[in-house]
């Protein structure tokens, strides 16, 4: 999923890239703010559920891991990680080691749909990791 990811931004974080100080902050709070979503949508059963009534025609699960993993999460660029605490990064590394470790027994087959998902053990232990790693943005946000 890195990959898609490395790919697609490879102009921003090659070494001949410049930008001001002004972008630099703005696409950080951009980076910011779109991992605190992707977060708080991912431990809520209830926001995924709304998701989903929202837009029937779509297999949520796919795009809560889309989300996360191609849109929101990118450990290996130096852009995106010069954004956050160490310990928001470790937060998030942590979050996506469960998420990685959810999705392993139903990769390379058809993703289930939320309203099943959100019934397993499985997703709750997702949801609860989610829940934690936005705590400790919300706590950092307070200091």
């Amino acid at each position: 999923m890195l990959q898609y990811h490395e790919t697609r931004h490879q102009n921003r974080t090659s070494p001949d890239y410049r930008m001001s100080k002004a972008e630099l902050a703005e696409r950080q709070q951009i980076s910011r703010r779109k991992i605190m979503e992707e977060l708080q949508l991912l431990s809520s059963v209830e926001e995924q559920l709304e998701y989903q009534r929202n837009v029937p025609h779509v297999n949520i699960t796919g795009e809560l891991i889309c989300g996360w993993f191609d849109d929101s999460y990118w450990p290996e660029d130096k852009l995106f990680v010069s954004g956050f605490s160490e310990e928001e990064l470790k937060a998030m590394s942590e979050f996506s080691e469960v998420f990685e470790s959810v999705l392993a027994p139903i990769r390379d087959k058809e993703l289930p749909q939320i309203t099943d998902l959100v019934q397993t053990p499985e997703w709750v232990r997702l949801t609860q990791a989610a829940h934690k790693a936005l705590s400790v943005f919300r706590h950092d946000a307070g200091k």
